[in-house]
């Protein structure tokens, strides 16, 4: 394992590499390589794939200004094998590599289309008050000046996500309660559908 990650780490360094993707992402590219050879570094399974599929994957990222870094969460490349039993041993084969958006990706990704100022996202506290009507998907806050850290016993009722539009200047805000967050960690769509 450790060999073929150095080999692969070498290649990415070589000359030709180096050439090569010095004329299709610019001044980007040594960024990207060194990311790459990082990467590999920090997963060694993704040394198992075919280096043609890893460094389109990982193009996935660059052509959207993306860092493929595990640190940074905009976008990740997840190596994925098969299960083989060999001589009594479970070894893995046929790795690939998937290109995965991060939640930090889809941020920068929504704040470099020009039409968001803001986006963020916070917890709501049985002491905010909150109202959610849920035919209009409209959120009313009744105390607005709650601080939930000088409440010993303040408790999470839900979550919201909020964005401000920069053509009308309005925040557009989504609620979900902590049972609708909930409903979504279940292991299968098909208990999702079935709790609605």
């Amino acid at each position: 394992m450790v060999n073929e990650v150095a080999s692969r780490q070498k290649l990415i360094n070589s000359d030709k590499m180096q050439e090569h993707f010095a004329q299709v992402l610019k001044d980007n590219a040594p960024s990207f390589l060194s990311g790459l050879s990082t990467l590999i570094g920090l997963n060694p399974d993704l040394a198992k794939t075919n280096m043609g599929d890893l460094t389109s994957t990982a193009m996935r990222a660059a052509v959207l200004d993306l860092s493929v870094l595990p640190d940074l969460g905009e976008a990740y490349v997840i190596p994925y094998g098969k299960k083989k039993k060999i001589n009594g041993e479970w070894v893995t084969t046929d790795v690939k590599p998937q290109f995965q958006l991060g939640y930090r990706g889809i941020i920068k990704l929504v704040q470099n289309t020009g039409l968001i100022s803001h986006i963020g996202g916070s917890v709501v506290y049985e002491g905010h008050q909150a109202k959610y009507n849920s035919l209009f998907d409209e959120l009313k806050i009744g105390n607005e000046d709650y601080d939930p850290e000088t409440d010993e016993n303040a408790k999470k009722v839900g979550y919201i996500a909020y964005y401000t539009d920069v053509k009308t200047s309005e925040r557009i805000v989504k609620y979900w309660s902590i049972q609708r967050c909930l409903l979504y960690t279940s292991p299968s769509p098909r208990d999702r559908s079935l709790s609605r």
